[in-house]
């Protein structure tokens, strides 16, 4: 079975879903990408601060301030 079939019949049976469970494999799969991409950019935020210098106190200060205001 070629890649193009398995794709095709994965289409074929996602459409043969009802509306409900489509709409909620959606926003459940959006939430997964939001929530690893979100995890990734904390972590990037972490590393660039500690590249700069800043102790692990200062980072998670700056931390507590983003939650506050964010």
């Amino acid at each position: 079975m070629s890649r193009w079939q398995v794709t095709e019949s994965l289409g074929a049976r996602l459409r043969a879903l009802p509306f409900e469970i489509r709409q909620y494999l959606l926003i459940t799969g959006n939430y997964w990408a939001f929530t690893l991409t979100d995890g990734a950019l904390r972590m990037l935020v972490v590393l660039h601060f500690h590249q700069l210098g800043y102790s692990p106190l200062e980072v998670a200060l700056l931390f507590l301030f983003y939650e506050a205001f964010g």
